[in-house]
């Protein structure tokens, strides 16, 4: 059995968690990193945030992962290559 992920989030990143969560114009790939992170900050375990927010656990892993190694920047989309949409 994995070992269980345990993220602690402190008072103030909590509040920027939110504050992201409730930007417009959030990447689509973003919100889930960020939901995934706050939930498992929360305790929830890996199997019920996959549950929770329907995708696999290898994302929701993923996720935290990220967040552990690079904090809360790392959880946005990188820039893609190429030519931006039309106006």
């Amino acid at each position: 059995m994995p070992k269980a992920l345990r993220v602690e989030l402190m008072s103030d990143q909590e509040c920027e968690v939110r504050e992201r969560l409730r930007a417009r114009g959030l990447t689509p790939g973003t919100r889930p990193r960020l939901e995934c992170t706050r939930l498992v900050g929360r305790g929830l375990t890996v199997p019920k945030v996959a549950d929770l927010l329907e995708c696999n656990d290898v994302t929701v892993r993923g996720a935290v992962h990220r967040f552990a190694a690079r904090g809360l920047d790392a959880l946005t989309d990188a820039p893609r290559p190429g030519r931006l949409g039309h106006p």
